[in-house]
C-alpha cells in the first residue's frame, strides 16, 4: 500500500444542503410548464412553416399541450403537435402527413 494519502476538506456543505432542500419548493409546476412551453416554441414555428397553406385549419391547430402529473408535482409533460376538438380543426393531420393511398 502506498504511503501518504489524499486529504479532502469540503466547506459549504451545510449551505449546499440547505439550498438543495429548498429547491423543490422553488420548482413549481407553473415554472416547469412555462420552461417547457418556451423551449417548445421554435419547434411549433418550424411545424407551422411546413404545414400546407390551403385553408389554414391545420396550421392554426399546431400548438403546445402541457400536462401535469397526478402523482408527482415536479413532473410536467409538454407535447408539441396537432390539436383537435373544440375550436381546433386539425383532425386530418395524419391524412396530410401519410396520405390516403394504401401502403404495403
Amino acid at each position: 500500500m502506498a504511503r501518504g494519502g489524499i486529504n479532502v476538506q469540503m466547506t459549504g456543505v451545510k449551505e449546499l444542503d440547505d439550498m438543495l432542500l429548498k429547491l423543490p419548493g422553488v420548482l413549481t409546476m407553473k415554472v416547469l410548464q412555462s420552461a417547457g412551453r418556451s423551449a417548445s416554441k421554435p419547434m411549433v414555428a418550424a411545424m407551422k412553416a411546413g404545414a400546407p397553406k390551403r385553408s389554414g385549419n391545420l396550421r392554426n391547430s399546431i400548438g403546445i399541450r402541457a400536462y401535469r402529473s397526478k402523482f408527482d408535482r415536479l413532473r410536467s409533460v409538454v407535447i408539441v403537435g396537432v390539436r383537435y376538438g373544440r375550436r381546433f380543426k386539425g383532425f386530418h393531420a395524419h391524412l396530410v402527413e401519410f396520405g390516403t393511398k394504401a401502403r404495403a
